[in-house]
């Protein structure tokens, strides 16, 4: 129930974004007293098919503000929501070409527990094993793993988010900022991820930007 309830939140990009989702939600049990500091009753979030390269979906403060992210913001959205309301952990999944979430819901045919998946960029869809097997298939072309199944640890999120940073800014060529990104990316593998020459440029930027905020 709680999974249906999500897609409140959560919605495909031809849904009405002005909608007031707390009036919508119906499950007395939850408290989602707590989420006005992101002011949810502005929209749902969805995902952003038409600027996916921005580097702002990448970003949660501006997921959160503008409402828009690709798959592995929202899904941190998304889990942390579901977190603070019921107390349950949703596994994050780095599968093939998208990432999404998983938990368990107890079957209500047969009394046993179903591994179900979540995808936050496309209105919070719940999906059972096999149809994102066929997804990917059918999308990615890449035949079934069952490692695929193992949930990606925090610290690598947060390694994928600033691959997805860098690449952003790559695309756009900006240099300056995807040095920083790998100064960062570097300080968090160690230092000696980072070639001499790339540790002197980050060294320079972030003088320059230093600079420029004591101005």
């Amino acid at each position: 129930e709680v999974l249906e309830e999500m897609k409140h939140f959560f919605s495909p990009p031809d849904l009405d974004p002005d909608r007031n989702v707390r009036e919508e939600y119906t499950d007395p049990q939850a408290n989602f007293d707590d989420f006005d500091q992101t002011d949810m009753s502005r929209g749902p979030f969805k995902g952003n098919y038409t600027a996916y390269y921005s580097t702002a979906n990448s970003m949660i403060h501006k997921v959160l503000k503008d409402r828009k992210g690709i798959p592995i913001t929202l899904a941190i959205i998304y889990s942390a929501i579901v977190r603070r309301a019921t107390g349950v952990e949703m596994d994050p999944m780095g599968l093939p070409g998208h990432f999404m979430l998983s938990t368990t819901i107890i079957n209500q045919n047969t009394g046993q527990e179903d591994l179900v998946f979540v995808d936050a960029f496309d209105g919070g869809k719940v999906k059972t094993l096999h149809q994102v097997q066929v997804m990917i298939a059918s999308n990615f072309h890449v035949p079934w793993n069952s490692q695929f199944l193992t949930p990606v640890p925090k610290g690598e999120v947060w390694k994928r988010i600033l691959r997805n940073l860098l690449n952003c800014h790559d695309l756009a060529n900006d240099e300056k900022d995807s040095i920083m990104i790998l100064l960062i990316f570097g300080f968090n593998e160690g230092s000696g991820s980072l070639s001499p020459e790339m540790k002197r440029k980050a060294l320079c930027i972030l003088c320059e930007k230093v600079f420029q905020w004591l101005k």
